[in-house]
């Protein structure tokens, strides 16, 4: 059996570039494929949240969380590995780069200014809600705190209880009832203008 060396896997990976200042913009990203070398992202969270699996598991769905270890190798300083990489034009290409933008733009990624604006939005809503307590309320709104991982993941167990595939089970039955509801609403509604066409042909005089 053979292993390949950190120096080896480090060779391939990049680091995702946080921001220098507050004036820093979302990087472009396309998820052309063929201007991508291959090369992937390594990404740190700025907050907890459910994350696709590992790259040689992409079903197996994973809780991400501040400092924790990368579902890719394990290491703390990232937390994940996206099949993304910068350009020589400053685009992030590949078929994760649109993913990594949605991440940036979404607070998700650490030491970035979205991320700031995030944490700052939530210290105005907890001031907003009395969340860590107030005069009339000692013991605060504790529901209304920022999500942990402990949280979310107990908000996730009723859905991955039996595993990924039973959380994908889920979605689809839940399309198959959106299609089925849909269905019907065409279908009593067909019936209502049949039910119209009917009655106006009874009441027209015969020739």
């Amino acid at each position: 059996m053979t292993t390949t060396s950190k120096a080896n896997i480090d060779a391939a990976l990049d680091d995702y570039e946080h921001d220098a200042d507050e004036e820093s913009r979302i990087p472009e990203a396309s998820p052309d494929e063929g201007a991508w070398d291959g090369r992937l992202t390594r990404i740190a969270v700025a907050f907890p949240g459910v994350f696709r699996g590992p790259l040689d598991k992409p079903r197996a769905f994973q809780f991400l969380e501040p400092g924790g270890k990368c579902i890719d190798c394990g290491d703390t300083s990232h937390q994940a590995h996206l099949k993304c990489s910068k350009d020589k034009i400053g685009r992030y290409v590949g078929p994760e780069a649109d993913h990594l933008a949605d991440l940036r733009a979404g607070g998700w990624l650490a030491k970035t200014k979205e991320a700031r604006d995030r944490a700052q939005r939530q210290v105005e809503v907890d001031l907003i809600r009395g969340t860590n307590g107030s005069k009339d309320r000692p013991g605060g709104f504790p529901e209304y705190k920022q999500i942990t991982t402990a949280r979310l993941k107990g908000m996730w167990r009723g859905e991955l209880r039996f595993g990924p595939e039973n959380l994908q089970e889920i979605e689809r039955a839940e399309m198959r009832d959106e299609t089925g509801r849909l269905r019907e609403a065409v279908r009593d509604g067909m019936s209502d203008v049949a039910a119209v066409i009917r009655e106006a042909m009874a009441e027209r005089p015969g020739k």
